[in-house]
This record gives structure tokens, C-alpha cells and sequence, in this order.
């Protein structure tokens, strides 16, 4: 697996602290690891330059979530491209993480 690629997937594991009461460190990892690789199969990285993204949820410089827009801080950030499936992939693994009984 590229290093971008490995980068770019435990970048989601880093946004939130989730806890599940009764969990162990090693569950949390699984879990994480699970989701994302679920989040990482349904929106693949779809890289773009910043030129092509457009306006919108996933405009240059911002990434989104059901819970608002921030400024990114992914780690294509001033290399003129973008993951235009990032913020779909974030909210897929919140989902996971949620549906396996974990809270942010």
C-alpha cells in the first residue's frame, strides 16, 4: 500500500477520540482498523487538482462532515490535488465506528 495511502486512512482514526464502555485499547484499534478499511473500499481516494474540484462540500481548502465544513488539513494540502471522496469517507467511518457501539 502507497505510504499517501496509508497516511491518508489513519488520518481518519486521528479526527475523534471514541469510547465504548468496557473497551480495551486493542478493540479500539480493531474497530478503527475495520472502518476504515469499510470507509476506504466505499469512497476510494479520488485525487484531483484543486483546479478541477469546483465549488461545494468538498471545495479546496475545506473538508466537510454531517457535522460542518473546516479548513483541511489533509496531507495533500499545497500539493495541488485533493480526495474528493475525504469527507464522504469520514462520515462512513463515523458511521462504522458508531454502528459497532462507539461514541466520538
Amino acid at each position: 500500500m502507497p505510504r499517501v495511502l496509508v497516511f491518508a486512512v489513519f488520518l481518519l482514526a486521528g479526527c475523534s477520540t471514541w469510547t465504548k464502555p468496557g473497551a480495551t485499547p486493542d478493540q479500539l484499534a480493531a474497530d478503527e482498523s475495520l472502518c476504515n478499511q469499510r470507509a476506504l473500499y466505499q469512497a476510494p481516494l479520488d485525487m484531483s487538482s484543486l483546479a478541477d474540484a469546483g465549488p461545494g462540500a468538498n471545495a479546496p481548502g475545506y473538508s466537510c462532515t454531517n457535522r460542518g465544513c473546516v479548513p483541511s488539513s489533509s496531507p495533500f494540502s499545497g500539493s495541488g490535488l485533493t480526495d474528493r471522496n475525504g469527507a464522504i469517507r469520514s462520515v462512513l467511518f463515523s458511521q462504522c465506528m458508531k454502528e459497532r457501539g462507539w461514541t466520538p
